[in-house]
């Protein structure tokens, strides 16, 4: 496995990207909103990582709520080999 780079654990807002991307037959403005948001956020974090800030992707995966178990045994197997 590569060298993961985590961003600082999230403490507040978070959104599931699932629930922003799911297609419902009837449009909900709410996600429409979401929608624009994550865009705007994905362009964020393309910024932040080519400026070579890596752990931004960790930061947006976490905003949005995606890959949580694996982030948990990733950052548990990074503590078990003592690397910080």
């Amino acid at each position: 496995m590569s060298t993961v780079i985590f961003a600082p654990d999230r403490k507040g807002f978070v959104v599931s990207g699932e629930g922003v991307l799911a297609t419902k037959r009837r449009e909900n403005k709410g996600l429409r909103y979401m929608r624009g948001q994550m865009y705007e956020h994905l362009e964020e974090a393309a910024k932040r990582y080519y400026g070579g800030e890596t752990a931004a992707i960790d930061d947006f995966f976490q905003l949005y709520s995606i890959g949580e178990e694996e982030r948990k045994k990733a950052k548990a197997k990074l503590t078990e080999g003592g690397a910080q």
